[in-house]
């Protein structure tokens, strides 16, 4: 899994290889942690496969 910035996300077109979800990170769903860890995760909203990490 690699880690991006927010700007780079915001080129880049995101995947699920479990069900073939495609769009942009805008439209996934963002998890923050909330201090307990130093990146978000990126969700697909259909399976809820991680596709991404941001960095906070």
């Amino acid at each position: 899994m690699e880690v991006f910035t927010s700007q780079q996300l915001n080129y880049i077109s995101l995947i699920s290889s479990r069900c073939g979800w495609s769009d942009t990170v805008d439209k996934a769903i963002v998890i923050d942690f909330y201090g307990l860890s130093e990146v978000k995760e990126v969700h697909c909203p259909q399976c809820d496969a991680q596709l991404a990490a941001l960095r906070k």
